[in-house]
């Protein structure tokens, strides 16, 4: 009787562990995100849609970058390079449900260069802009960067990189394919 009650116990114990490693593999793939990168270059005028998502293919409404699976935006960073004096714009994020149902905004940031620090008379080349977004899950589509507002943008050499963090909120399946 107490080989049998051994090995129930050692069962069990089995049984947790192999339950907890699960768990652990879940919560795991739970935390992961992904970050894309979009870029633009030139002057930003009002209800263009300049961003690239990957080899200079330039985005429209309903055309940007796809994602396969509904998700939730976490943060967008933003970066640009340029000889203006001041400028400013806002940027605004939209989903494309692949579906065909109703745009959705992810949200709309305002970018803009920091005036020069007292007693400086330029400002800096480089300014950059974080924002962490509080928002809800959007579906598999597109989304896509327009351009809202922009003033004071004359540098046709400017360059802009934005970032983008994103998570799943579908369980996404993978296979272990083992090396031979």
């Amino acid at each position: 009787m107490n080989r049998n009650n051994a090995i129930a116990v050692e069962t069990g114990n089995r049984q947790s562990a192999i339950t907890a490693e699960q768990t652990a593999r879940t919560e795991a793939v739970d935390k992961l995100g992904f970050m894309t990168v979009a870029e633009a270059e030139g002057i930003l005028t009002v209800g263009s849609t300049p961003f690239c998502f990957g080899m200079g293919n330039q985005s429209e409404v309903g055309y940007g970058l796809f994602i396969p699976f509904s998700f939730n935006v976490l943060k967008i960073g933003i970066v640009g390079v340029s000889s203006d004096f001041d400028p400013t714009c806002r940027l605004r994020i939209t989903n494309y449900p692949a579906d065909g149902t109703e745009s959705k905004l992810v949200g709309s940031f305002p970018f803009s260069k920091p005036l020069p620090p007292e007693g400086q008379i330029e400002q800096p080349r480089y300014y950059n802009s974080i924002y962490t977004i509080r928002t809800s899950s959007f579906k598999e589509g597109n989304i896509v960067v327009e351009v809202v507002s922009a003033d004071r943008m004359t540098d046709e050499n400017a360059k802009f990189r934005m970032s983008i963090v994103y998570t799943s909120n579908d369980i996404l399946p993978y296979q272990v394919v083992d090396n031979v």
